[in-house]
């Protein structure tokens, strides 16, 4: 080997390939640059995600952070006990005799009755819903003629005293739309129909069910207008109001066989413990004056009431 030559030992490349090469430090700067981008996109995904994500078939619209507890359902199912305070006056006439009863609120050293207050309510869509309720009232009633029903007495004067029972019947439909429905509250419109059976019977010496037993029978379709409110100070927590009224307008009366007004209102609390289940406390109102040929009804039922929500 001469002083001018150069030999350059190289190390025999392993099996499989040729050796590995460190890489550049262009080549990690560029390899770091595109990763951090993408780490912090996949970091703001978990966190902006909901830890308690609802499930996307319980969800009407929008996002599923919008609603507060008790609000993704379907189904909505309130039974409540209601022992109403009452002023219940019917005045009843007939070719015969004229009467007029009054309801009770019950035997002397009785408690109230409580009825039981059922309601259903289908929900179409975010701002549809349909509502069912159902609602028996019963009261022991007097009933005391204006004159004696005996064709041979024809002088005028009271008659004694018929121990009664005065059964108040309402099945309710309504449609309601919300015309504002935001996060924390809604306000919506209805147009409902009451089927009204109120029938008076005397209590004792008659068939039950029987026709002869009827001192006095009004099945009647009511309509009405009204609008409901809700509002939720918390994710927890609903207040609600809702009316109805019906002012029967001139000449309407004439075709229908029957005149008068109906108001009703109820403001209530619901405590929703989750989606499915809830409980509400409330104070309503139904005030009905009705007239026909044969009937002048004024009937007045108000007081607090307490209930459970099932959802589904």
């Amino acid at each position: 080997m001469t002083r001018d030559s150069v030999t350059v030992l190289r190390r025999p490349p392993r099996s499989g390939g040729s050796l590995p090469r460190r890489p550049r430090s262009s080549d990690a700067r560029a390899a770091v640059g595109a990763t951090v981008p993408r780490a912090v996109a996949l970091a703001c995904l978990l966190i902006g995600a909901p830890s308690g994500a609802r499930p996307a078939t319980a969800q009407l619209s929008g996002p599923p952070t919008d609603f507060p507890v008790g609000e993704l359902h379907h189904v909505e199912l309130l039974g409540s006990l209601w022992p109403p305070s009452q002023d219940l006056t019917v005045a009843h006439r007939g070719s015969d005799a004229s009467a007029t009863t009054t309801g009770a609120a019950g035997h002397a050293g009785s408690p109230a009755p409580r009825f039981m207050d059922l309601r259903a309510r289908l929900r179409l869509s975010r701002r549809q819903r349909v509502h069912f309720d159902y609602l028996p009232v019963r009261y022991d009633a007097v009933t005391a003629p204006d004159r004696p029903a005996s064709p041979g007495n024809a002088e005028p004067g009271p008659g004694a005293p018929i121990a009664s029972i005065l059964t108040w019947r309402t099945w309710r439909l309504a449609y309601e739309y919300d015309v504002i429905h935001l996060a924390r509250g809604s306000l919506g419109l209805f147009a409902e129909a009451t089927y009204t059976d109120l029938r008076i019977a005397r209590d004792s010496g008659c068939v039950a069910g029987s026709a002869a037993c009827e001192l006095a029978r009004m099945r009647r379709p009511i309509p009405a207008v009204g609008g409901v409110v809700r509002l939720y100070p918390s994710p927890v927590i609903m207040l609600g109001a809702e009316a109805s009224l019906l002012r029967m307008p001139w000449g309407i009366g004439d075709f229908l066989g029957y005149d008068g007004e109906h108001l009703a209102y109820d403001v209530h609390a619901v405590l929703n413990f989750i989606d499915a289940f809830g409980l509400q406390l409330g104070y309503r109102s139904r005030d009905l004056s009705l007239r026909t040929a044969k009937q002048d009804y004024d009937m007045k039922l108000e007081g607090v009431y307490a209930g459970a929500l099932l959802r589904f």
